[in-house]
């Protein structure tokens, strides 16, 4: 770890010993298309819906979402990110957002208008997203999307597989 001020942060029901461990507590189901290699960073939250992994060479978290999560739940996860990246200095972020299936108005509000300002005041630079396969996620992604760009500073791309995003926010050219 970059210094003592990095922390792991757990849903409650899990022990602490899980913050030690690298391998997923939950057996969990993604794509194919998710590099091996992923599975085997520290976790910094995990819950049976949601996994966020650390890169630590690129300040990165990942983001990989097995299951729908309902709105409270949606902005629990949301918040937990944000707090993972003040914690840790993380500068970018990949969310797996292919099986995202859309969130409320007031969440996409609250991402607009909280969330994504909170990023760039925490000085996060990049966010790939993975396009949702759901219609209903497609169209909260692109609203959510299109209010960040009013925040120059802050680069936001969505792409269709998991390679690409994950080249491009590492900073990484082919």
């Amino acid at each position: 770890m970059k210094n003592s001020k990095n922390k792991i942060h757990l849903p409650n029901q899990l022990s602490q010993m899980q913050q030690f461990i690298k391998m997923p507590v939950f057996k969990m189901s993604f794509s194919n298309e998710i590099p091996t290699e992923i599975f085997d960073l520290p976790i910094l939250y995990q819950t049976r819906k949601i996994e966020f992994y650390w890169e630590e060479k690129y300040d990165l978290l990942i983001s990989l979402a097995k299951n729908f999560s309902a709105d409270d739940e949606y902005k629990t996860n949301m918040e937990n990110c944000l707090l993972n990246v003040r914690d840790n200095n993380i500068k970018n972020i990949l969310f797996e957002s292919s099986k995202f299936k859309g969130t409320s108005a007031q969440n996409q509000k609250w991402v607009a208008e909280y969330l994504i300002p909170n990023f760039v005041n925490a000085n996060v630079e990049r966010v790939a997203m993975i396009m949702s396969k759901e219609i209903f996620g497609q169209f909260a992604l692109n609203n959510m999307i299109e209010t960040g760009k009013q925040f120059a500073q802050l680069q936001i791309r969505i792409f269709d597989n998991f390679d690409e995003a994950y080249n491009w926010v590492r900073n990484i050219v082919n």
